[in-house]
């Protein structure tokens, strides 16, 4: 894959994707992420992206325990982020890979 563009230092590009997670899907809505929030609040870590946002493309994440996504079999936390565009939880990686938390 090409690197990123102009040298702004803005970055424009939503995070890489770990292709080894790229069936892993989240089968939750923010308004049901908060409601598991309230009841299981262990299973969740929720944050924005910071110097990895982009305004209106990706802004926020959601790492859930691997019990709670769907598609695939990990060890570990997965990473989320959220596709403002397309309304839809972008499998990102793992904790471990990503260190989050």
């Amino acid at each position: 894959g090409g690197g990123p563009g102009g040298g702004g230092g803005d970055v424009t590009v939503c995070p890489a994707q770990d292709s080894a997670y790229a069936s892993c899907t989240l089968n939750y809505t923010w308004p049901e992420l908060t409601d598991l929030y309230q009841t299981a609040p262990n299973d969740l870590y929720v944050g924005g992206l910071g110097k990895k946002m982009v305004v209106d493309k990706c802004e926020s994440y959601v790492c859930v325990a691997a019990a709670r996504v769907s598609g695939c079999s990990p060890s570990d936390w997965v990473c989320f982020y959220y596709d403002e565009m397309t309304q839809e939880f972008k499998p990102w990686g793992v904790n471990g890979d990503l260190q989050i938390f």
